[in-house]
Order: structure tokens, then sequence, then C-alpha cells
């Protein structure tokens, strides 16, 4: 016989939890979105000495007008702080990928551009 608190606490543990075919379904997922992102970066450094947000950082101006985005923007895009964008797109300008360049229609911007030979 179980007592109302014991059919309560049953009652609290039963909804929210994944049947087992759920739970396989949910660790298929997690596993795939914890190890891709490390392929996908292993991969571009393998064959490209890129790392997957300096890739990024490359194909969001590639898909804008002009090639060109403020840098606010690519950071936004990239999930990456504008301080830590502006160290990468540095790097990415010593090897010829990017440039910056002030915004031409409003000075106080930054934009950066793929460099064709990119």
């Amino acid at each position: 016989m179980t007592t109302p608190d014991a059919s309560r606490q049953a009652d609290e543990h039963a909804g929210p939890w994944l049947a087992p075919a759920e739970l396989a379904s949910w660790m298929s997922v997690v596993r795939l979105i914890t190890r891709l992102p490390w392929a996908l970066d292993a991969q571009l450094q393998r064959d490209a000495e890129l790392s997957m947000v300096e890739y990024m950082a490359m194909a969001m101006p590639a898909d804008a007008p002009e090639w060109t985005l403020r840098m606010s923007v690519l950071a936004e895009r990239t999930s990456s702080a504008l301080s830590r964008l502006s160290h990468l797109v540095k790097r990415l300008e010593s090897r010829g990928y990017l440039r910056r360049e002030p915004d031409p229609s409003d000075g106080r911007f930054i934009n950066a551009i793929l460099c064709p030979t990119a």
C-alpha cells in the first residue's frame, strides 16, 4: 500500500522523465550536438589551418552584399565578443583573408571585407 506522499512523489518524477526510447533518441542528439563542432573544427584545422570561428568569420561576409559586414554584425553572427573578433580578424588580415575598413556610410563603424583571394 502506498501512502499519499509516496504516490505524489512518484507522480512528480513520472511526468518529466523520458521513456527508454525517448532517452536513447535524446542521447543521440546530445552526442551529435557535442561531437559535430569538434569534428568540423578538426577537419578545418587539417584542411585549411582555420578554426571553425575563423571559417565562420569569412563565410558570413561571403554571403553579404559586396562581401562586407560591419564588425558588430559579424560578432553577433559568430557569437563572439567584439574584442575577441577584432583579434581574430587581425589574424585573418595577416593571412590575406579579410581586411577592415571604416564604414563609408558611418565612420563610427568598421567593416570586415572578405578578400577575393580567400
